[in-house]
């Protein structure tokens, strides 16, 4: 019952970004794809985004070979103005995930895994060094066990981000902590994005947007990675979407189980936001 209702919640979100506001007059590309790169800015979007990552590691299980582990993540992006100066971002991120039923298995589960909910408060500007701040908390909205982490977890999150051009960057921070649930080791987890972008002509972009992790119930488990790649805005109709690609390598990785590679595809598509 608790995971059809969080899933309905969502469900009405999509229903909500779908019935935006009509596409407005032509809006200027390039300011549109510099304005998509502020995580706490007015644009509305849904994001998708399908993560490929290559497992590896001294674990007898793997045989020196790889699992092979595919993430898909519908994220919507909803800014809400508060008063005059604000915006309150909600960014909901439902996963679909297909992975190995145990390392080195050619079995795989599919399945839906936690929702990931994060809000960021924040001024409402469109340059300079911006910043938010807020929570963020998962669900238990897995369809398998093996994909479920049995947890409900809230924790702090907040967002810095210089708007420069042509170069900007920043970072998101997420940390969970388990607040109810049955899993025996409580959640103690750490996530954080940096983000650098250099703007380029005819709405492309350069960029690194790896996610850094660590487990501070296992020090070990500390990853850092690097990556590059590419982000173009086209127009299709009467649509405006944004299509990219980047490959990331992994430098500090679990020495027995971990990520090496990772390629992230992500596309968007553009909204107007129905109170603006």
């Amino acid at each position: 019952m608790r995971r059809t209702s969080l899933l309905i919640v969502v469900i009405v979100l999509i229903g909500v970004a779908g019935t935006a506001a009509p596409e407005s007059p032509e809006q200027d590309l390039d300011e549109l794809a510099r304005q998509l790169n502020n995580p706490v800015g007015s644009t509305w979007n849904l994001v998708y985004q399908n993560n490929s990552t290559w497992n590896t590691g001294s674990d007898p299980a793997l045989n020196g070979g790889y699992d092979f582990v595919n993430t898909f993540n519908f994220q919507p992006v909803l800014p809400i103005p508060v008063g005059k100066n604000l915006n309150l971002i909600n960014r909901p991120v439902l996963p679909l995930v297909a992975q190995p039923s145990s390392r080195g298995s050619s079995d795989y589960v599919f399945g839906l895994g936690d929702l990931v909910w994060a809000s960021w408060l924040g001024p409402r500007d469109s340059g300079g060094l911006l910043w938010s701040v807020g929570f963020t908390s998962t669900f238990p909205t897995a369809t398998k066990n093996i994909l479920d982490y049995n947890d409900w977890t809230v924790g702090p999150s907040f967002v810095l981000f210089y708007m420069g051009n042509p170069l900007m960057g920043g970072v998101i921070y997420q940390h969970w902590f388990t607040y109810a649930g049955d899993k025996p080791e409580k959640t103690n987890f750490m996530n954080l994005q940096y983000l650098l972008i250099l703007m380029l002509e005819n709405q492309w972009q350069l960029q690194m947007t790896p996610n850094i992790t660590l487990n501070l119930n296992d020090l070990d488990s500390f990853t850092f990675p690097i990556g590059l790649g590419a982000t173009k805005i086209v127009r299709i109709g009467q649509s405006r979407w944004s299509f990219a690609a980047e490959l990331q390598y992994y430098i500090i990785k679990p020495d027995v189980y971990g990520p090496e590679w990772n390629l992230r595809i992500l596309v968007k598509q553009i909204l107007n936001s129905p109170f603006l």
